[in-house]
């Protein structure tokens, strides 16, 4: 008999832990969310744990709609159903916290990608389509291209300024909030305080013209040693003239000088130049190169007329 119930953070079996990834694994034992509440549900078959999902409510006042992390279910239960119940069960709780709609990025052409699709089309998801390109690529390799991004910045001295992200004073990120807020010019995915939390000290940074911050890039360290080029934008009137490459230089010189051998990036369709550079130059070096999908559901039609 297959069983679901509401996981709390102090009754998490050490079986399930490893049923997602490790990045969400601090999430089964939250207990002061800040921007989002964790949501684990556990499948148990006759007692013994059967799968796991877990997905992430955005706190009252946060920005975001419900986003499914994770679903997995261990192989001596799998196509018993016990996938599909999980996410029905998922759906009811999102619901039941005043959700209305779920959202879904996953790898493509992971061995587990056709059954999460399975899944996705049973419970009344919508199509997925491709959302972004992940790549993982050898910095050195890189560096062999001799691609013209490395090669010495020509930058008016007098006027701009490189700096790493942490000497970005409190008044200068306040300046480019009021800046963007009188007349909006970052993409929204893209606002480096949106991206500052547990960032790479050592390889995030910042343009500065005349004092004013006009570009960054905002990187995180993975725990294999990795690189991740996480955020990075120009002001619009300065894209033209490749700044951010400047940038991107930076970043790579100081990742090369504390040795680190690769870099990743997640680059969305919806910013065709940034995908178009990292097809460029990161594909023909990459450890591997795949595409995410994302996917939608519509919620509270679904589960209101089968309550």
């Amino acid at each position: 008999m297959i069983d679901t119930r509401l996981l709390t953070p102090g009754e998490v079996p050490p079986a399930v832990v490893g049923m997602t990834f490790p990045h969400y694994r601090h999430l089964l034992t939250q207990t002061e969310p800040s921007r989002l509440t964790a949501v684990p549900l556990m499948a148990t078959a006759d007692g013994t744990p059967a799968g796991l999902i877990l997905a992430g409510v955005p706190t009252a006042g946060s920005e975001g709609h419900p986003t499914l992390f994770s679903l997995f279910v261990a192989p001596s239960f799998r196509c018993q159903g016990v996938g599909t119940r999980l996410m029905e069960t998922l759906h009811k709780e999102i619901v039941r916290r005043g959700g209305t709609r779920i959202k879904v990025i996953y790898m493509a052409g992971t061995p587990a990608t056709a059954a999460l699709e399975r899944i996705l089309e049973k419970t009344g998801w919508e199509k997925p389509s491709p959302r972004m390109a992940a790549i993982k690529a050898d910095l050195l390799q890189i560096r062999a291209l001799d691609p013209p991004w490395l090669r010495d910045r020509r930058m008016d001295a007098t006027r701009f300024r490189i700096i790493p992200w942490k000497e970005v004073t409190t008044e200068q990120k306040n300046e480019l909030l009021r800046s963007h807020e009188a007349d909006p010019w970052i993409a929204e995915d893209l606002v480096p305080w949106k991206h500052e939390a547990g960032y790479d000290q050592e390889t995030s940074c910042a343009l500065l013209r005349d004092g004013q911050i006009v570009s960054w890039v905002i990187n995180h360290l993975l725990p294999d040693g990795t690189t991740r080029f996480t955020c990075s934008f120009a002001h619009p009137k300065l894209q033209r003239f490749g700044v951010v490459m400047w940038l991107y230089k930076e970043s790579v010189d100081m990742s090369e000088n504390h040795g680190r051998r690769f870099g990743s990036w997640t680059v969305p369709l919806y910013h065709p130049a940034m995908h178009a550079f990292a097809m460029r130059w990161m594909k023909p070096c990459a450890v591997y190169c795949r595409e995410t999908c994302g996917s939608e559901k519509s919620l509270a039609p679904w589960s209101e007329s089968r309550s």
